[in-house]
């Protein structure tokens, strides 16, 4: 597609936790055995529970820039226990 940036494979929304062991495995796709991964990450100030109340509208504007969205949540302080 010309003049559009090529889309992300994942928009990931997760705490800064996670994003720091998912940006590793995502760098290290040769180790893994599998093909690299174009992700974008969205950490949320309001921690989990903003994430679990507001996933849907933090992830609606990545619809057209990202092929699947992943939403990581501890399952401690989440609000769901």
């Amino acid at each position: 597609m010309r003049g559009h940036p090529s889309p992300n494979d994942l928009i990931v929304l997760a705490d800064k936790n996670t994003r720091f062991a998912l940006e590793g495995l995502f760098g290290r796709p040769e180790a893994l055995g599998v093909r690299s991964i174009k992700a974008e990450f969205v950490t949320y100030s309001l921690g989990d529970p903003g994430i679990l109340r507001n996933a849907v509208e933090l992830l609606r504007r990545y619809l057209t820039s990202c092929q699947y969205a992943l939403v990581i949540l501890d399952w401690e302080g989440c609000g769901r226990e």
